[in-house]
């Protein structure tokens, strides 16, 4: 699968220093290995075998919302185009939405 980067995370996602200064050492650790996981991935059916409790977020109006547990409690928000192959990781917050806390200025 290919991974699209978001607005909010696009140097994240690219730079491990970049995204440990941003989110701490755990979590981007955490974010690094999904992402190597997520690159191996060929078939969509693949993605709910990956640890960390893959799912889809029922209760967005949005559909392809899920959302997977990196450490906890923090988990990483990504939506998912089955046309193209592709995923979007949009944010990283903690299992209440609040991400403020999260991120380091």
């Amino acid at each position: 699968m290919k991974i699209a980067k978001s607005k909010k995370l696009a140097g994240c996602l690219v730079n491990e220093a970049t995204c440990r200064k941003k989110l701490g050492k755990e979590i981007a650790d955490s974010l690094f290995k999904l992402m190597n996981r997520l690159r191996k991935i060929v078939d969509v059916r693949q993605l709910f075998e990956l640890p960390g409790n893959f799912h889809r977020l029922r209760y967005l109006p949005i559909d392809n919302v899920y959302a997977v547990t990196l450490k906890h409690p923090f988990r990483c928000i990504m939506r998912l185009d089955t046309i193209t192959s592709t995923i979007t990781i949009e944010q990283v917050c903690d299992y209440h939405g609040r991400f403020e806390k999260l991120y380091r200025k």
